[in-house]
């Protein structure tokens, strides 16, 4: 799970007529936050510049984005965040991703994905590594992609992913669909 938050006003409430009614939110505010979490993967949390401004010196982060998002014209900071350095000491917990045993090197093409979008241009890409709980993979294309970039990859058909980060000489990857023959695939892996 990805969390994204946002600050500022939004209209919360009883929404609806006697016939039907509920309790929600909504709002650019409450947008925002939707689409900031769109850009997380799997224990990451991004908080806005707006958030990010309340919060003050006491946010630890560990990046800072400028995205562009549908409804905004003009690109907007997020921040990953490591914790909060309040009295309370609030920290994210980090975990070690690469817990496997083994490396590989199963070649791939790698296409961008640009608003729902495969894009034509594909390039050749190597996935180097694994993690052991599946999610995870390093991915040597040669040069950095750019944090946040939704990718697909020729593997069991289309594997979906998202750039996480630049390590050494590869792309760190989260996989973000499981089509079928993932763990198969992934089984083969280990057995070469």
């Amino acid at each position: 799970m990805g969390i994204g938050i946002n600050s500022g006003q939004a209209v919360v409430g009883n929404i609806g007529s006697r016939l039907k009614m509920k309790y929600g939110c909504m709002g650019n505010t409450v947008n925002l936050a939707g689409r900031t979490e769109s850009f997380t993967v799997g224990g990451q949390i991004y908080v806005t510049e707006y958030t990010a401004a309340l919060i003050g010196d006491a946010l630890k982060y560990r990046d800072v984005y400028a995205v562009r998002v549908k409804g905004k014209k003009e690109p907007f900071n997020i921040y990953d965040v490591k914790g909060i350095g309040t009295k309370l000491h609030l920290r994210k917990k980090e975990r070690t991703v690469w817990m496997q045993e083994h490396d590989c090197a199963y070649e791939t093409t790698v296409f961008f994905v640009t608003d729902k979008v495969v894009d034509g241009a594909g390039m050749p890409g190597v996935i180097r590594r694994i993690s052991k709980d599946h999610r995870y993979a390093l991915l040597h294309t040669g040069g950095r992609l750019p944090v946040m970039q939704n990718i697909v990859l020729t593997i069991c058909g289309e594997l979906f992913a998202k750039v996480t980060d630049f390590r050494d000489d590869d792309n760190i990857i989260c996989f973000t669909s499981e089509p079928e023959g993932l763990e198969d695939w992934i089984g083969s892996l280990a057995e070469a």
